[in-house]
C-alpha cells in the first residue's frame, strides 16, 4: 500500500471518529465545552468529513428543531435541524438511510429505489443543481421532496433528501394554546390536518375513533370562529405568517428620548432598518455598529451618561440581523448603513465600530461630508495579529473555520448556534467571557441585554454572519488605505482584551499616524460598562 493510500485510510478513520463522537454529544446535549471541542476537531477535518453520506444528517441532527413558519427551506445550507425529515440517496437514486418515522410514513426503506428518478451525473460549471422530486407517501398521497447533489470532484456521489412537510411553529402552538385554548391533543389533530391526512387516517394514527376525531375537529373549527375545516386550516396559517412578520417599518421621530426599537424603510432601496435609539434626538448622534462578541443594546448606565452629554445613540442591527434586510456584499452594506444615515437625516456624525465592526466604520468614513469623526473599539491595525491571542480557544476556532471555507464556515456557524439554543444565550455568553471577569460581571448585571443579543445571532442569516466575520479581517492594504487621507480616526482598546494586545496595537497606530487610546480598564464590553470615560475621549479633540 503506498503513502497516499495509507493517509487517506487514516484520515477517513479519524473523521469516523469525529462524525460518531459528535453522534453522540449531539443526542445527549452534552457540556457545551466537550461539544464545542467536538466540532473543532471535526471543522480541522471538514475537507475529508463533507465526503461521509452521513455529513448532512448530522448537521441536521445537532440545530434546532424549531421554525417560525410553515414555508420550507430553500438552501441546505439554511435548513433547520429537523433531522427526521432528512434522509439520503445513493447516485442511482436507491436510499442509503432514511429515519424510522420517515420511513414509516414515505413507505420507503433502506435500498428502496425512487422509481421515474431522473439524476444529473455531473455538475454543470461547479453548480449544485437542485429538483423536486415525487414519491407516494403510504396513504398513497403524492408528497414533494427536496434534493441536493453531493459532490465529490465535480461528480455527483449521492443525494441530500428532505421532505417537504408543513409543520406548526413552537410560536404559533403556544400562541393557539393560550389565545384559543387549544388542547394538546386538538394541536396535534390540527398537524396531522395540515399534513393533508382525512379523517379516517387521523383516526388510525392517533388510535382513537373517528368519531372522537370528528369531535375534535368540530371544537377546533368553533375556537378559532370559522364554519368549516378548509376555513379553520386557512385563519391558522395567516395566524402562522402574522406571527412570522416582524413589525411594520415606520418612520417616526418623536422630538426626544426615544427609548425603543424601530424599524425604518429606505425610500431610495427599498429596503429596511431595524435601530435602536437612545437619549435626546436632537443631541450629538453617535453611531454604534455592533460585533458579534458584544451587546447589541446599551445598558441604563450608558443612556443616562449619553442623556447628560446631549448624545443621541443610534444602534442599527447589521443587514442579515432582526429586522434589517440582508445585503449580497460588504459593498452594499456600506450602501445601506449610509442610506441609513441620510435617511435618518443625522450630520457630523460620529461613527463607533466595535471590534469586528470596525472596518465597516471605516469604509463609512470615507463619506467625509456625513462623518466627522471615526471610533475603533478594541480593534487590532495588522490583520497578521488578529486571531493569535483571541481567547476562548474555540472561539478562535470558529473565526478560523468561518475564514478557511464556506463549507467549514457553515459547520462551525450550526455549532455555534446549536450552542445557543442547546444551553442558552447567557451560557454562551459566560463560556464566551470565561476568561475575563469584569466581562463576567457585566454579563450576570445586565442579563436581559445578553438575551437580546443571543436571539438575534440565532435567527440570523447565516452568510450574514459569514460577511461580517470576512469583512472584518480586511486585508492591510485595504486597511492601511483607510489612514492615507486626514480622515479623523481615534482607536481606544481596553488595556487586557483578548485579541491584539494593547502595546501592538499603540505600534501599529504609531506606525499609520493614528491617534491611540488605551483605556484604563480591561475586557471587551468596557465601553458600556465606563461610558463616561469612553464619551469623554470620543468628544475631546
Amino acid at each position: 500500500m503506498d503513502t497516499d493510500q495509507t493517509s487517506h485510510l487514516e484520515q477517513d478513520k479519524r473523521a469516523e471518529s469525529a462524525l460518531e463522537l459528535l453522534k453522540s454529544l449531539a443526542r445527549a446535549n452534552e457540556d457545551p465545552d466537550r461539544f464545542t471541542q467536538a466540532c473543532l476537531d471535526w471543522s480541522r477535518l471538514s475537507q475529508d468529513a463533507t465526503s461521509i453520506p452521513e455529513f448532512q444528517s448530522v448537521l441536521s441532527m445537532m440545530s434546532s428543531r424549531g421554525s417560525d413558519a410553515f414555508e420550507p427551506l430553500s438552501d441546505p445550507e439554511e435548513q433547520s435541524g429537523d433531522d427526521q425529515n432528512v434522509f439520503s440517496l445513493d447516485a442511482n437514486g436507491a436510499v442509503t438511510s432514511i429515519p424510522r418515522e420517515l420511513s414509516e410514513f414515505l413507505d420507503l426503506k433502506s435500498g428502496d429505489t425512487i422509481q421515474n428518478l431522473t439524476l444529473p451525473s455531473e455538475a454543470a460549471a461547479g453548480q449544485l443543481p437542485d429538483n423536486l422530486i415525487e414519491v407516494t407517501d403510504r396513504y398513497d398521497l403524492t408528497r414533494r421532496i427536496k434534493i441536493w447533489p453531493r459532490l465529490e470532484d465535480n461528480l455527483v456521489t449521492g443525494y441530500t433528501a428532505r421532505t417537504v412537510l408543513s409543520s406548526m411553529s413552537p410560536r404559533l402552538r403556544k400562541h393557539l394554546k393560550q389565545d384559543f385554548e387549544f388542547t394538546l391533543s386538538e394541536l396535534e389533530i390540527l398537524q396531522l390536518v395540515f399534513l393533508r391526512l382525512n379523517l379516517e387516517q387521523i383516526a388510525e394514527i392517533r388510535g382513537i375513533k373517528i368519531s372522537t376525531v370528528r369531535t375534535h375537529v368540530s371544537r377546533i373549527i368553533s375556537k378559532l370562529g370559522c364554519r368549516s375545516l378548509v376555513e379553520a386550516v386557512s385563519t391558522t396559517l395567516e395566524l402562522s405568517h402574522a406571527l412570522s412578520h416582524e413589525a411594520p417599518p415606520v418612520d417616526i421621530k418623536p422630538d426626544v428620548n426615544e427609548n425603543r426599537v424601530r424599524q425604518i424603510l429606505l425610500p431610495a432601496t427599498g429596503k429596511t432598518i431595524e435601530y435602536r435609539r437612545y437619549g435626546p434626538t436632537n443631541g450629538r448622534p453617535v453611531l454604534v455598529l455592533h460585533s458579534l462578541g458584544y451587546g447589541y443594546v446599551p445598558s441604563a448606565k450608558m443612556v443616562k451618561a449619553a442623556s447628560q452629554r446631549n448624545l443621541n445613540l443610534v444602534f442599527p442591527v447589521r443587514p442579515g440581523f432582526g429586522g434589517t434586510s440582508r445585503t449580497a456584499s460588504s459593498p452594499d452594506t456600506i450602501k445601506l448603513m449610509l442610506e441609513f444615515i441620510r435617511a435618518m437625516e443625522l450630520s457630523d456624525v460620529i461613527i463607533v465600530g466595535l471590534s469586528t465592526a470596525a472596518p465597516l466604520a471605516l469604509q463609512i468614513s470615507a463619506e467625509r461630508q456625513l462623518i466627522h469623526r471615526t471610533v475603533l473599539v478594541n480593534y487590532g491595525l495588522n490583520v497578521a495579529d488578529k486571531l493569535k491571542n483571541i481567547q476562548p480557544r474555540w472561539i478562535r476556532g470558529m473565526l478560523r473555520m468561518s475564514l478557511n471555507s464556506p463549507s467549514s464556515f457553515a459547520f462551525g456557524l450550526r455549532a455555534m448556534t446549536t450552542i445557543i439554543r442547546s444551553f442558552g444565550g447567557l451560557r454562551f455568553y459566560r463560556r464566551l467571557y470565561a476568561n475575563q471577569a469584569s466581562d463576567q460581571n457585566y454579563l450576570e448585571q445586565n442579563q436581559p441585554l445578553f438575551e437580546i443579543t443571543s436571539n438575534y445571532l440565532v435567527r440570523a442569516y447565516s452568510q450574514s454572519i459569514r460577511q461580517d466575520i470576512v469583512a472584518a479581517f480586511l486585508n492591510n492594504r485595504e486597511l492601511e488605505s483607510s489612514f492615507s487621507d486626514d480622515r479623523d480616526i481615534l482607536v481606544s482598546n481596553s488595556s487586557d482584551q483578548h485579541g491584539v494586545a494593547a502595546d501592538e496595537a499603540r505600534a501599529d497606530a504609531q506606525r499609520l499616524g493614528v491617534r491611540f487610546d488605551e483605556a484604563p480598564y480591561p475586557g471587551r464590553n468596557w465601553i458600556f460598562q465606563h461610558p463616561g470615560y469612553f464619551f469623554d475621549l470620543i468628544l475631546s479633540e
